[in-house]
């Protein structure tokens, strides 16, 4: 189950241009271990529109899920954005809004808002650990991103929330603490052979180099900082940002990481597609 921001639904020529048309905010993939696969979004193919849709000037981005502890629905966490002006910079954050979908046909069974303030964007990770749902945001100041993370439980997700202070746990959202720092917007926190990781690229200004580190439990400390991988796309006018590990696609004891890419110049991405698209790769000996 894959989550797309902005997306194409289009054609790409052989020597890798496309249409100039519009394209939609998000989208949603899904994929077999047989190799077939399903895109999921409103509207049609000659008209399409965003599987979560809004009224301009809003648009949703989803960027991490879970299902409840029945597995009988998906819970999509999405930033609430408003666009502001041109450029790929060109909006602002105003919350967080949740879409329930039912399992297996992904129908939409309803949406809410989660957070209608951006101190703390309440969509960067999500983990499934025993009874809870750890739900990772990130605070942006003009320096740095920092970490924070509220639960809740997998068998009822979201009828209380509970935020994590750096000691207890709170109801009130306010009261959550920073619990790490230099992350980005998007990352990843999985568990994997008893232990917990955090994967992100670095707050830097879109840096290019992808870090891992270790915990002991969901809420860190996260320590033993390394270097895993600097994505050679990045220069130019071409950016790569919000890192993500798929630890249930490990093979071989190999993890899987995708990333962002995209340009600074508007005309690029309709120039050459492989400016605007996620890139993957394998990393072996990451623990």
């Amino acid at each position: 189950f894959w989550l797309f921001g902005d997306s194409f639904v289009d054609t790409v020529y052989p020597d890798r241009h496309r249409p100039f048309d519009a394209f939609i905010h998000n989208s949603i993939v899904t994929t077999t271990p047989a190799g077939s696969f399903k895109t999921f979004y409103g509207g049609t193919a000659q008209s399409p529109k965003p599987f979560f849709d809004t009224a301009a000037p809003m648009i949703l981005w989803p960027n991490t899920a879970f299902t409840n502890a029945a597995q009988t629905k998906v819970y999509v966490l999405m930033v609430s954005v408003k666009v502001t002006g041109g450029g790929i910079f060109g909006f602002e954050t105003t919350g967080n809004t949740v879409a329930t979908l039912r399992l297996p046909d992904f129908k939409v069974q309803n949406r809410f808002t989660f957070s209608d303030t951006n101190t703390v964007n309440w969509s960067s990770a999500a983990l499934t650990d025993s009874c809870y749902i750890y739900i990772y945001g990130v605070e942006s100041t003009d320096n740095n991103k920092f970490m924070h993370v509220c639960r809740t439980a997998a068998s009822n997700p979201f009828k209380l929330v509970e935020y994590y202070d750096g000691t207890n746990w709170l109801r009130r959202g306010n009261k959550s603490a920073r619990i790490a720092k230099d992350l980005s917007e998007q990352y990843s926190v999985f568990k994997y052979q008893g232990k917990y990781y955090l994967l992100s690229q670095q707050s830097k200004f879109l840096s290019a180099d992808i870090y891992l580190w270790d915990a002991a439990g969901p809420t860190g400390p996260f320590t033993n900082k390394r270097k895993i991988y600097t994505t050679p796309e990045t220069g130019g006018n071409i950016i790569t940002y919000n890192a993500t590990a798929h630890p249930e696609l490990i093979q071989d004891g190999k993890l899987l990481v995708g990333y962002c890419t995209n340009s600074v110049s508007g005309f690029d991405i309709w120039n050459n597609a492989d400016y605007y698209r996620p890139y993957f790769i394998w990393v072996s000996n990451w623990q």
